[in-house]
């Protein structure tokens, strides 16, 4: 934190104000492999084979010390809401090929079902590569 985020947080805001502000930002991105090299991903997930191995209690400090930087320092881990929540549900509750269709991509900090803004006509386009799709309330989901 002292030696990559703490001293980024003004670059963050910088490239969030100049950019899209939906879209991932450069220093973000740069941050994620050497957090991830450093062992410091998926800190969550106690007493699953897909966490790092930490309890709740041994996680909460850490979550306090990403706290100091709310902005962008849980994305930098991987621990950034509401992706956790997402994930732990799958791992408990997910069968095998959901675990496989978005847990995998998640765990890799890469989101399953990419949206982006189509300014030009007004809607979102999301991007589905899923072999099952399911219609609710006029809207496709897939599974």
């Amino acid at each position: 934190m002292d030696e990559h985020v703490y001293p980024n947080e003004p670059t963050f805001h910088r490239q969030v104000a100049d950019g899209d502000r939906w879209a991932p930002t450069a220093i973000v991105e740069a941050l994620k492999p050497k957090a991830r090299a450093a062992g410091l991903w998926n800190l969550f997930l106690p007493e699953s084979p897909y966490g790092a191995g930490l309890t709740n209690a041994a996680y909460a400090p850490l979550c306090e010390i990403m706290g100091r930087a709310p902005a962008f320092a849980p994305e930098v881990f991987n621990c950034s809401a509401p992706d956790t929540g997402n994930m732990e549900v799958l791992v408990r509750y997910g069968t095998e090929a959901q675990r496989r269709l978005w847990l995998e991509p998640l765990l890799a900090g890469t989101n399953p079902v990419l949206l982006r803004d189509d300014r030009a006509g007004r809607r979102l386009i999301g991007r589905h590569e899923y072999p099952h799709e399911h219609h609710a309330r006029g809207a496709t989901a897939t599974s």
